[in-house]
C-alpha cells in the first residue's frame, strides 16, 4: 500500500534529508563491464608454424613430383590406348622416316646388322635388351628383349612394337644413344627411330596405373588444401 507524505511548510525537505542516499558501484560481473580473459585460453601453446610451414612444403613436393611423373608416362598411358593390331610399315628399305609417326603400335620387316648391335641391361629392372639398326638404313632401329627364346630367333626378319625415338623415350636410352654414335660411328640423333619389339599396347598397363596413382595423390593435397586453407565461418 502506498504511502502518503502530508507536507506542511518546510517538514517536506526535512523529511527528504534525513533518507539515507546509497551510491550505484559498477559490478564487475554486470554486462557492461569488459570481458575478462581465460587464464586457460592463454596457457595454452602458440600454433607450431614450422610444423605447418614444413607440411605446407611437403605437400608442394609431393604436387610437383606426381606432376612431373605424370608427365614422364603420358606417352606410355597413350601408347596403352592404342590399336591392338599393329600398323604394317613394310621393309625398312622402302621406309620414308617423314611418314612414320612415334608411339603407335606398328610392324616393320627387315634385316638385322649385327655390326650395330649393342646388348646392354635395364639397372632397375635386370632385363637385357639388344639394340641394332635394320639393313638399307639408318633411321629406325629396333630393341629386342634377350631371354633364352628371343637368343635363338635374332635371325627373324619381322618385328612388330612401339615405335618411338630416342628423344620420345627419354634417360632410358640416353646411354644407348651416345654409345651407338661414339664408339660405333652410327649416326644417331634423338629424332631417330626406334622399334621395341614385343611390346604390345596392354604393356603399357603399369603405366596407366601409375598415372591413377599420380592423379589420386594431386587430388588427395587439393582436397587436403581447400579444408586446410578455407576461411573459418562464424
Amino acid at each position: 500500500m502506498p504511502c502518503r507524505f502530508v507536507a506542511v511548510g518546510n517538514q517536506v525537505a526535512t523529511l527528504m534529508s534525513k533518507i539515507p542516499v546509497q551510491s550505484v558501484q559498477p559490478n564487475a560481473h554486470s554486462e557492461l563491464a569488459a570481458p575478462a580473459l581465460d587464464p586457460e585460453l592463454l596457457a595454452l601453446p602458440a600454433p607450431p608454424s614450422a610444423r605447418r610451414i614444413l607440411a605446407v612444403g611437403l605437400m608442394v613436393a609431393v604436387v610437383l613430383a606426381a606432376t612431373a611423373l605424370l608427365a614422364m608416362v603420358r606417352g606410355d598411358i597413350r601408347y596403352f590406348f592404342e590399336q591392338a593390331h599393329p600398323e604394317e610399315l613394310g621393309h625398312a628399305v622402302a621406309l620414308d622416316p617423314k611418314a612414320l609417326v612415334p608411339n603407335r603400335h606398328v610392324r616393320v620387316v627387315g634385316t638385322p646388322m649385327l655390326s650395330t648391335a649393342v646388348r646392354y641391361r635395364n639397372p632397375l629392372t635386370g632385363a637385357r635388351y639388344e639394340l641394332f639398326a635394320l639393313a638399307g638404313q639408318r633411321a629406325l632401329f629396333v630393341q629386342v628383349p634377350l631371354d633364352e627364346q628371343t637368343e635363338r630367333r635374332l635371325a627373324r626378319a619381322e618385328f612388330s612394337g612401339r615405335l618411338v625415338t630416342f628423344g620420345l623415350m627419354g634417360g632410358r636410352l640416353d646411354a644407348v644413344r651416345h654409345y651407338v654414335a661414339g664408339a660405333l660411328g652410327v649416326p644417331v640423333t634423338p629424332e631417330t627411330f626406334v622399334l621395341l619389339a614385343d611390346e604390345p599396347p596392354r604393356s603399357a598397363g603399369w603405366a596407366v596405373a601409375l598415372g591413377t596413382l599420380c592423379v589420386c595423390v594431386l587430388v588427395l593435397n587439393a582436397w587436403l588444401a581447400v579444408r586446410w586453407f578455407r576461411p573459418l565461418r562464424d
